[in-house]
Order: structure tokens, then C-alpha cells, then sequence
């Protein structure tokens, strides 16, 4: 029926295919998670690698519910962990109540 190199194929695609559909229901969860706390009148700090997106986002939040945002665009992949010191920098004039981490692994931050 199928080759062994088809069916490589066929099973390749199937995981992209998984991972992208993972991908985009991480990002709706992420948005939806924004969007309540902008709802109960907290500002949002976005932090993730795309300036671009994260900027749609803020613009977004800022206008639909009036809060104030701040952008920091990082990338966690190939970055070392200097990027902890420069967003600890980019925090330190804010009041964080509730930090959004990587994979949604939330922790409230105490002051």
C-alpha cells in the first residue's frame, strides 16, 4: 500500500501538523489569560520573543479595556540567563502582583 518512506512522511506531517494546533491553542490560552486580568483592571507586562505580536496584543488590551502595558520582547530559546537580569531591570519600577511565566506556570509574586 504504502511505502516505508511515505509513511515517514505521512507520520512527519501528522506531528507538524499537531505541534502547530498545540501552538495556537497555547496562544489563544496566553491572550485569554491577558485579557481577564485586563478585564479586572490589572496592567499587563507581556514578555515572549515577537515584539511585533506582543505589541498587537498591548494595543488591543490597552484599547478595548483601558489598561497600561508594557512590552519586552525576549527570546528564551537562545538567550543565557542575562535575560532574567535585563527583564528583572525592565520590572523593577512596577508593583507585580501576578507573574505569567513560561508555560503558563503562574506564581504570584509578593513585595
Amino acid at each position: 500500500m504504502y511505502s516505508n518512506t511515505s509513511l515517514v512522511i505521512i507520520i512527519i506531517i501528522i506531528i507538524v501538523v499537531v505541534i502547530i494546533i498545540i501552538i495556537i491553542i497555547i496562544i489563544i490560552i496566553i491572550f485569554t489569560v491577558v485579557v481577564q486580568l485586563a478585564r479586572r483592571g490589572l496592567n499587563v507586562v507581556l514578555i515572549s520573543r515577537s515584539r511585533d505580536k506582543l505589541e498587537k496584543v498591548a494595543e488591543e488590551v490597552k484599547e478595548k479595556y483601558g489598561r497600561k502595558t508594557r512590552v519586552i520582547p525576549v527570546d528564551f530559546s537562545t538567550s543565557g540567563l542575562d535575560i532574567y537580569d535585563n527583564i528583572a531591570k525592565e520590572l523593577s519600577d512596577l508593583d507585580v502582583g501576578v507573574l505569567g511565566g513560561h508555560y503558563l506556570e503562574f506564581g504570584v509574586i509578593v513585595r
